[in-house]
């Protein structure tokens, strides 16, 4: 049995951690063999527990304390997801490990998606772009860099790793552009892997019963829910009766709206499927509502941090299915009123699906059965 050996995300966030499933579960479509490959992104690049504990504020840290167990609760539904749903191979790597050892485990390899390739990573780009593998046995599916741009210290080694990738697609269109202006490469623009399942299965992983029993509105947002935003949603809630149910990303985030139970992967998708109404600035945030056919909004980042200029990934997939207009940017103005109709996106899903599919299942054909 041909071994597939998947590069990919698989950290304790919702997109990050359902978008490793879905790519690992189409693979098992093609082979009964397939694995993550467990790696570890650079040490160096992750804040020490020092640094993280004297960058807080003295209330941050007192609501770290008093909010640990939930947060231990969280960590424990990732685990299980994982454990679950998902295979991994017993080794585990690291930028240090001679990744090159690999090659003899798996017969073929595939990266992606998510940000994989994007400069935050520059660090471990060697094992993101499968810089270790044959060219013709490697596979880049729908990776992103995030961005539409990279920085020209950053060009020589990724012109280096992404001419030796035999297999190349992108996930966003300005990535596809980038590839072609920066390197003279062409490659198809495929589908998130999480649109890759359709929407009865992912209910197939789903408990039926709902997690908050009456109507509500969801509210998914990086930037928090502060200023001229949380006084618009605040706003439609009270015109459409509905309560808001936020997602929390830190701890300061707990407030009366914040779902406060156990929240692993399954439980973020199925709160999604039972919304009225979403709000979110996050990439799967808005792929899971247009996967459940939900009334959503995308909002412009209003946090200062790395992540927030990251934008061109949530543009790109809302231009693929003629949904630019729900792409918020100046929220003073904020239209609610209209209303998405998902015929014809539902249609693009079903094509881009098909198209994403065969680039896939050809490439691996071409790989394994040579």
């Amino acid at each position: 049995m041909k071994k597939i050996g998947l590069c990919t995300f698989y950290d304790d966030n919702f997109g990050t951690c359902l978008q490793s499933y879905a790519l690992e579960k189409i693979l098992f479509k093609y082979s009964d063999n397939v694995e993550i490959i467990r790696y570890i992104r650079d040490k160096n690049e992750k804040s020490s527990l020092v640094k993280r504990v004297i960058s807080k504020t003295p209330k941050q840290l007192y609501n770290a304390f008093r909010l640990r167990k939930r947060g231990s609760l969280w960590k424990n539904a990732f685990n299980a997801f994982r454990n679950e749903k998902m295979v991994f191979s017993e080794e585990e790597y690291d930028k240090e490990s001679d990744i090159r050892l690999l090659v003899d485990k798996y017969d073929v390899f595939v990266c992606g998606s998510d940000m994989l390739w994007s400069e935050e990573f520059y660090a471990d780009w060697k094992f993101y772009f499968l810089g270790f593998a044959p060219k013709e046995k490697s596979i880049a599916y729908a990776p992103s860099f995030g961005k539409n741009e990279i920085y020209d210290e950053h060009k020589p080694l990724c012109c280096e790793l992404i001419n030796d990738i035999g297999y190349l697609s992108c996930r966003e269109e300005a990535g596809v552009q980038m590839v072609y202006d920066e390197f003279g490469l062409k490659c198809p623009q495929v589908l998130d892997p999480t649109f890759l399942l359709s929407r009865e299965e992912w209910n197939q992983n789903l408990n039926p019963d709902r997690l908050v029993h009456s109507k509500y509105i969801l509210t998914y947002l990086f930037g928090g829910i502060r200023g001229e935003r949380k006084k618009n949603i605040e706003n439609f809630a009270e015109k459409t009766g509905y309560k808001i149910v936020h997602i929390p990303m830190t701890v300061d985030e707990f407030n009366s709206d914040a779902y406060k139970e156990k929240m692993g992967p399954l439980e973020f998708v199925t709160l999604i499927r039972d919304a009225e109404y979403i709000f979110t600035d996050t990439f799967h945030g808005t792929v899971f509502s247009i996967i459940f056919g939900k009334q959503f909004w995308v909002l412009d980042r209003t946090d200062k941090s790395k992540w927030a200029k990251y934008s061109d990934r949530m543009i790109s997939t809302l231009k693929m299915f003629n949904l630019s207009n729900r792409y918020i940017c100046n929220q003073k103005s904020m239209n609610t009123d209209e209303i998405i109709d998902f015929k014809d996106i539902n249609e693009i899903i079903d094509e881009k699906r098909k198209d994403s599919m065969n680039y896939l299942m050809s490439a691996l054909k071409e790989c394994l059965d040579e």
